[in-house]
């Protein structure tokens, strides 16, 4: 299962497993805006819009019908 936040405005930040390499995807609008080791790197590509860390929501995984039973959604 997948991490994920949210900012208003349409960003969008998953952590994700890059040939063995574990990084922060930053998408604005679902445009790739880069991929971040460290959130200092996400908080500065996160500046310019005016938002901060603070501003991250971070999105937990809903249930979801599968043939008749409830299962989370990965």
């Amino acid at each position: 299962m997948s991490r994920r936040w949210v900012a208003p405005g349409g960003w969008d930040i998953e952590l994700i497993d890059l040939d063995g390499v574990a990084l922060l995807r930053v998408r604005y609008l679902r445009y790739l805006r880069g991929y971040c080791r460290t959130v200092h790197e996400v908080a500065a590509l996160l500046e310019p819009a005016g938002l901060t860390m603070a501003d991250l929501v971070e999105m937990l995984p809903t249930a979801r019908r599968v043939h008749g039973r409830r299962r989370w959604s990965a």
